[in-house]
């Protein structure tokens, strides 16, 4: 699949407030919110209460998106008229094939399955009669699959969580999950004489207990922290409301000047990289001289529900860069990390520059988003993870469209979608990405009378003379960040293994050394 890259930026509102530093401030607000008193705590005991039960997930956000699907459904003949021909079609294919297999005759499956769908993988699945459940079970996936898609008029919001909750409901009903539908379990129960039905029984049990006592899963008592998990010593020397910021001194006698920022995912410990001592990158840079520090975000409660990203951006990644500047002066830092792409991460710093306040990667590789949030980008999202197109999904995260997007890898498809997801009437599309020899972009004419500025750019625009030099005195004063974006160094024989790191989305830029 083709690597996808888009820069959407939308303008600043000057009249949004920024947050600062002011941690005690941030605290007293979040004390000053009003309590619930009265009849409004039994509100409160209640939906704790459903969260127990439903795992976090609101009730009546289900029933609105579902209400919104089944109304605009039941408004819709011509879906009406889809489905009830790809239910007709489907029950006739799983007629032909039920009847030839069980005869014993070669039958083409009435459903393909998934290549990356581990279920029905087994040859136990393809005899009579597990096969026929199997294909029931994923004709019915597939028709509702294209039910709850596109159907007109529903919000992309209620659009994604409808596919979701439908996907997640059909694979607890998959005959994968049952003793008497699953082939697999059946052999090995035969096999062990029920002695796997028993240990499952056991853990299930084991597992529930340990959740409704609220104690830690099992085996979680052989890692502790410090021992065997982040065994690297360290030291706190920075807290605030959202982190703490971990120093790590070098092992060796020779020290390198240049420390070593670690930011890991907010859902993610510290200790991510520090696993083990056998593996351990913080083990392993220390124990060549880097000085390493890290970020250990705060568990989140009930009072940071007023917290948002920008203060994890400011009372984290900035406030970080403020303490490792005091601690090593004049030093400059390493951001660990994987890129969003080179050019990308060019078009996120010059939205930085001019005052974007929300700038949104899209690349279909998750690793690259923990240094293009360093270097300014707000929001990522991975075509993969959304449910249908993704044009939608970025038009409804940028409140109406982008004001300006970026195609950057030279992909016309890419290329029309970051033209439709610009917003009507000013939204403006520029293609950075040289495409293939002979390829073509199109889209419909009513994406450009409707405002829509669609243009290419040669070198950004830049003038060699005049510009050029200007480039270099942003480098110089640190405006603009060009070093992290060499992540290999190779000598001249090895320069062919640029061209496949290069291909395989591996290397942002290569400096070939000789």
């Amino acid at each position: 699949m083709t690597r996808k890259k888009v820069a959407a930026v939308k303008r600043k509102r000057p009249e949004q407030p920024r947050v600062g530093y002011d941690v005690a401030a941030m605290q007293r607000n979040m004390r000053a919110q009003p309590r619930a008193h009265g009849l409004e705590q039994l509100d409160q005991m209640l939906h704790s209460a459903q969260a127990r039960v439903t795992g976090g997930v609101s009730p009546a956000a289900v029933m609105n998106a579902y209400l919104d699907w089944f109304v605009h459904l039941a408004n819709s003949p011509t879906n009406q008229t889809v489905l009830i021909h790809k239910a007709v079609n489907d029950g006739l294919r799983l007629m032909t094939y039920a009847g030839r297999s069980m005869l014993g005759a070669e039958a083409e499956p009435a459903a393909r399955r998934d290549r990356r769908d581990p279920r029905f993988r087994a040859e136990e699945w393809k005899v009579w009669p597990y096969n026929l459940i199997a294909q029931s079970f994923l004709l019915s996936q597939s028709w509702w699959r294209e039910a709850t898609r596109d159907v007109c008029g529903v919000s992309a919001q209620h659009n994604r969580e409808v596919q979701f909750l439908t996907r997640q409901f059909l694979d607890f009903l998959s005959p994968a999950n049952f003793l008497w539908t699953n082939p697999e379990v059946l052999r090995r129960s035969f096999e062990e004489g029920g002695q796997n039905l028993v240990r499952g029984l056991e853990n299930a049990v084991d597992d529930m207990q340990r959740n409704w006592l609220g104690e830690r899963p099992a085996s979680a008592e052989n890692y502790a922290v410090g021992e065997n998990v982040a065994a690297t010593p360290g030291k706190v020397v920075y807290r605030n409301a959202l982190m703490e910021l971990i120093q790590y001194s070098p092992a060796t006698d020779t020290v390198w000047r240049e420390p070593v920022l670690i930011v890991p995912a907010w859902i993610m410990k510290y200790y991510i990289l520090d696993l083990s001592p056998e593996n351990s990158l913080i083990r392993y840079l220390v124990s060549r001289g880097r000085t390493v520090f890290a970020i250990s975000w705060k568990n989140p409660t009930a009072e940071d529900r007023d917290v948002y990203m920008d203060d994890y951006r400011r009372l984290g990644v900035m406030a970080a860069l403020d303490v490792i500047a005091k601690i090593q002066p004049g030093a400059r830092v390493h951001a660990c990390g994987y890129c969003l792409g080179g050019i990308g991460l060019n078009v996120i710093q010059g939205a930085r520059l001019v005052g974007a306040d929300m700038i949104v990667g899209v690349d279909i590789n998750p690793a690259r988003k923990g240094i293009a949030e360093a270097f300014g980008m707000t929001h990522f999202v991975n075509p993969k993870e959304v449910e249908g197109d993704l044009v939608p999904y970025l038009v409804d995260l940028t409140k109406g469209g982008a004001d300006h997007s970026f195609e950057c890898i030279g992909n016309t498809s890419t290329m029309r979608q970051a033209l439709e997801c610009c917003h009507k009437g000013w939204g403006e599309s520029t293609i950075i990405g040289v495409a293939g020899a002979g390829e073509e972009i199109s889209t419909r004419p009513f994406q450009l009378v409707t405002g829509r500025v669609w243009r290419g750019t040669a070198f950004g625009g830049a003038k060699g003379r005049t510009d050029v030099p200007k480039i270099v005195d942003w480098y110089m004063d640190g405006k603009i960040n060009i070093d992290d974006l060499i992540t290999h160094k190779l000598s001249l024989d090895d320069i062919n293994q640029g061209f496949d790191l290069m291909h395989a989305g591996e290397s942002i830029r290569a400096v070939v050394e000789y």
